[in-house]
């Protein structure tokens, strides 16, 4: 699935925030009914309080975002997210 992080979704992100940040902004419109959480590292997508899915980012990725969170700035872009094959049910 592919998934684009617009100009929009950058004017409505707030850097330094795991829940509202471009990236956190586009997944929300993309699984809507998810909460969504953003780490440098990887991406959480919850579904009612029972599923829940953790995806790793890729090292650019990681750049990307702590260059958002750091600078405030980032470009429009394309993240590839591969949930059906990537993705394990976190456990509790």
């Amino acid at each position: 699935m592919k998934i684009q992080v617009t100009e929009q979704h950058i004017l409505e992100g707030h850097h330094g925030s795991g829940y509202y940040c471009p990236i956190a902004v586009a997944l929300i419109k993309a699984f809507p009914g998810a909460n969504i959480s953003v780490l440098p590292s990887c991406v959480s997508i919850f579904y009612n309080r029972k599923n829940y899915f953790n995806l790793k980012l890729s090292q650019e990725m990681t750049d990307k975002i702590n260059h958002y969170d750091t600078v405030g700035e980032m470009k429009p872009f394309e993240l590839e997210i591969e949930y059906e094959n990537q993705c394990q049910p976190a456990t509790h």
